[in-house]
């Protein structure tokens, strides 16, 4: 008991981190091993050498159980503003946990600089996707308010004419939209479950810029759906990797001292997030977005390079 106290006591710190981190990834809906994965191998030895030496697929097994608390928690407070799509929720979630289960299975076999390198290229990706969005928005936001010109570009919201879906918030606030679902989307869905089960992170990042990008889904509502599909294929990934390690034999590999730190603040910021979410406009949410991607993705790029 001493000895845990004193580990507890070494990185106290470790708490107001998550709580930071749980409110960035859920405002955003992104998996919360996006940014945890990374500060458990790179950022927090390096802040303090107290701190546990995690291999990677240890850093996204504890990742993925940390973060199922902090997205249940932001589910919760989702589900009562009632800005979830519930039915698109379910498809995407038919995807997303055989994925998840099947790649999590496999994923001690792959090397972890191969796992970073396609975490990292997949990250690049969506950063220039959400890039070329915001580009084209604010294109089209020009030509429609240039004065005397007569602009043959249709307004986002014209889209939303036909819309088969629609979602009134807790708030008063009405939501209309196309809620469309192709092989394209399930392929993308598909992609970003396998990415959960391999290295604990893809499918908020996907779903989130899928719905917001190609669909022009009022950002809100996609958040707040994709952060259910999130917190149930994380669940699907943490059980995974316990069963893998218990039928393999393997030493079940969790630093709980991080766990107990960690989950009181994924739970608070999964509380807040919600309430940022409904004050920032999609264009603010797009830009951390893309910041977000491109840090994360040269980090990850960065770490498959030294591990070589």
């Amino acid at each position: 008991m001493g000895d845990f106290t004193s580990n507890v006591l070494a990185i106290w710190w470790v708490l107001p981190a998550s709580l930071g981190i749980a409110i960035t990834a859920n405002t955003l809906a992104m998996e919360g091993a996006v940014m945890f994965a990374p500060a458990f191998l790179l950022l927090f030895p390096a802040l303090s050498g107290t701190f546990p030496q995690l291999t990677p697929n240890e850093a996204i097994g504890v990742s993925l159980l940390i973060m199922f608390f902090g997205t249940a928690s932001a589910s919760m407070g989702y589900v009562r503003q009632r800005v979830v799509d519930f039915r698109l929720a379910a498809r995407l979630l038919i995807i997303t946990i055989p994925c998840a289960i099947l790649a999590r299975s496999v994923s001690f076999l792959i090397p972890s600089w191969l796992l970073f390198i396609v975490f990292g290229s997949v990250l690049l990706l969506l950063a220039f996707t959400v890039l070329r969005s915001i580009i084209v928005r604010r294109g089209t936001e020009r030509n429609i308010n240039r004065p005397g010109v007569a602009s043959t570009v249709a307004s986002p919201l014209a889209s939303r004419e036909n819309a088969n879906s629609e979602i009134m918030a807790r708030d008063g606030r009405k939501y209309s939209y196309l809620a469309r679902f192709n092989w394209r989307d399930r392929a993308y869905t598909g992609a970003g479950g396998a990415l959960v089960g391999l290295i604990g992170v893809g499918v908020g990042a996907i779903v989130t810029t899928t719905l917001i990008v190609r669909h022009d889904m009022p950002a809100r509502v996609a958040v707040a759906t994709t952060v259910i599909v999130v917190s149930a294929t994380v669940l699907a990934g943490s059980l995974t990797h316990l069963v893998v390690a218990s039928v393999s034999g393997s030493t079940v590999a969790f630093e709980w001292t991080l766990v107990i730190l960690a989950v009181p603040g994924v739970i608070i910021g999964g509380q807040i997030a919600p309430h940022i979410s409904a004050r920032c406009p999609e264009r603010t949410l797009k830009i951390a977005l893309l910041l977000m991607f491109a840090l994360m993705s040269s980090v990850m790029i960065f770490r498959s390079v030294v591990s070589l």
